[in-house]
């Protein structure tokens, strides 16, 4: 998990400098400088607009790689330690079991111990998330695989707002909403709280999965 946990960190980051930036043009309200005429011009608040809609896709997509990512360190745990389906708990047997139906031929080709192989062989990644991840979802997520969805629901919120980051992620995708017609509605107040949330929600979930991985929760449960 330390290379999903820095990854997601440097994340954060770069959404915690985008949102001061936005913070400083909305609070502040600074004029850009143009060098070659010498002149001061204030933001077009139609801007503004649209940078507090690219806040919701900076979110968005710190959500789907993080759980991706976390995902996908379970099976890579399950590939180091060569663990065999007979080991694994229930709920992860069903998983297996889904993924060995929908496998690629080309990796069923490449089974060699089935015991150990089935297991990891047939992940693939690409069909983890596919643009609707919310709250609801990651404890999907953690009941199918056995790992805690709890999380400390005064600072979390238990990850309500990552509803609203994913339709506004969604409407934003399929057109149905301008980016000047999703952010109209939002203050800066208000898309702070949103960020602090979510990013609060999905700290506390890698962190359970990170338990659960090294914990070896995956395991059958005597």
């Amino acid at each position: 998990m330390i290379d999903t946990l820095q990854d997601f960190d440097r994340r954060v980051m770069e959404i915690e400098i985008y949102f001061n930036f936005l913070e400083n043009i909305i609070n502040r309200n600074p004029k850009l400088f143009y060098s070659d005429t010498e002149k001061y011009e204030p933001i077009d608040r139609e801007m503004i607009k649209i940078l507090k809609a690219n806040g919701f896709l900076l979110l968005y997509n710190l959500a789907e790689s993080s759980i991706k990512k976390a995902i996908e360190e379970i099976y890579i745990e399950l590939n180091n330690k060569n663990v065999a389906y007979e080991d694994i708990r229930t709920e992860l047997k069903k998983i297996v079991l889904k993924n060995f139906k929908d496998c690629n031929i080309n990796n069923l080709l490449m089974i060699e111990n089935i015991s150990i192989d089935i297991v990891s062989k047939c992940f693939d990644s690409e069909k983890i998330i596919s643009g609707n991840l919310d709250a609801r979802k990651i404890k999907d997520f953690a009941k199918n695989y056995g790992f805690s969805y709890q999380t400390d629901a005064r600072i979390t919120k238990n990850g309500d707002e990552l509803l609203t980051v994913k339709n506004k992620r969604n409407d934003l995708a399929h057109g149905v909403f301008s980016f000047c017609d999703c952010g109209k509605d939002y203050t800066v107040e208000d898309i702070l709280k949103i960020k602090k949330e979510v990013v609060s929600y999905l700290k506390e979930i890698l962190g359970n999965i990170e338990k659960y991985i090294i914990t070896e929760e995956y395991l059958i449960n005597e």
